[in-house]
């Protein structure tokens, strides 16, 4: 009897051995660090689980590497474990982990290509092996529930794939795979292993040419809008409705009408593609420093960016200027008459007041900007034809 029950138990035991989940060896994670865009550590891990049930990123270390990321260890939940390596019920190749600017259940369109956009574009596909695998890279967006702080799983940031900051992130994603850390993806209970991965987005040189036109001949490509010649030079005259807006709109208009045909551009609304799209029919384009002069980013090649600045203003328009001028001609506008200002109430800066733009001075440099990209299309054509 004492001989039958062994021989039970032993073979218990071996179908319970042969039933049980196949775990995989973990190996021991490398971790390095450098100086990050948002937050400013940009910290790099390998072989790291998301686990849903743990609801964390779970990697195997003597160390304690994420104490070493001061922000991403705030807004990410990291932990170091001990034991066997949860399954892979998925895996990839690198996972990019970046926070969205997200408030109020809104965006900014410059900020997303100022601090996600760009750094992405770099960590992703900038003079990278491109490869049509989806699981080469997957992009990871989060939204903080306050700035600097743990990551909020309940948002809705991602529900409406009609949202721009939607369309924005999944455009940097393609063609890889677009995973928001979100309530939905701990419910499939499926784990999530990544062989690399980053937590925040690298520092870019953003006066750097070779990586803001790279940047927008990627964008282009995905959103599928070629670059069409020139057929009339034509401006567009950025309207805003809420702050730093242009008082004498109607004058400005009929005073720039006069030089080339001129016509309002209204941004809100449009889907990313159709505003990159729409950027393809000005030769020129003006605007009070705001986020919709972003988008000249997307000009034709020879299209002038011009940027007007309110009065005194303390605006990041110096940081508008270094990245719009590496895509290609650019010129600024200085508000300096202060009569011609409406100050906004409790705005010591300036930085949302109302302008009165002077539209002579304004004809002038618009003419200027006309003959730069005149001067920029005849410069072009001859290289070619050298070529």
């Amino acid at each position: 009897m004492e001989v039958l029950l062994a021989r039970l138990t032993l073979l218990l035991f071996q179908l319970c051995t042969l039933l049980r989940p196949a775990t995989t060896s973990w190996p021991e994670t490398r971790f390095t660090k450098a100086y990050g865009h948002y937050p400013n550590d940009y910290c790099h891990f390998t072989d790291v689980v998301l686990d849903a049930d743990e609801r964390a990123f779970l990697y195997r270390s003597e160390t304690d590497h994420h104490n070493d990321c001061q922000f991403a260890k705030i807004i990410w939940p990291i932990r170091n474990v001990s034991g066997a390596k949860p399954n892979c019920d998925e895996t990839f190749e690198k996972g990019h982990v970046f926070t969205i600017f997200y408030f109020a259940g809104g965006s900014n369109y410059f900020h997303l290509h100022y601090d996600l956009l760009l750094p992405l574009y770099l960590a992703v596909h900038h003079k990278k092996e491109q490869t049509d695998d989806p699981r080469s890279h997957v992009l990871m967006p989060t939204v903080e529930s306050r700035r600097l702080q743990v990551l909020d799983w309940n948002t809705k940031a991602f529900e409406n794939d009609k949202k721009y900051w939607v369309q924005l992130s999944r455009a940097i994603a393609y063609p890889y795979t677009y995973l928001p850390l979100q309530e939905s993806l701990l419910n499939a209970k499926r784990n999530i292993c990544f062989k690399e991965i980053c937590f925040g987005t690298q520092s870019v040189q953003f006066s750097s040419d070779d990586v803001i036109n790279g940047f927008v001949e990627h964008i282009q490509k995905v959103v599928n809008v070629k670059v069409q010649p020139f057929e009339v030079d034509r401006i567009g005259l950025i309207t805003r409705s809420n702050r730093r807006r242009i008082l004498n709109e109607d004058d400005v208009i009929a005073a720039l009408g006069t030089i080339a045909v001129t016509e309002k551009v209204e941004f809100s609304g449009m889907s990313f593609q159709d505003q990159v799209a729409l950027m393809q029919r000005y030769t020129v384009l003006v605007g009070i420093n705001g986020a919709g002069l972003t988008n000249g980013l997307y000009l034709p090649p020879y299209g002038v960016v011009v940027q007007l600045v309110p009065y005194k203003a303390q605006l990041n328009f110096r940081e508008f200027g270094v990245m719009l001028k590496c895509r290609g001609p650019y010129l600024e506008w200085h508000n300096t008459h202060e009569n011609m200002t409406r100050v906004a109430p409790h705005d010591k800066y300036n930085n949302n007041a109302d302008t009165i733009v002077h539209t002579e001075e304004l004809k002038k440099v618009m003419l200027e900007a006309l003959e730069l990209s005149k001067t920029a299309r005849e410069t072009d054509k001859f290289v070619h034809q050298e070529l």
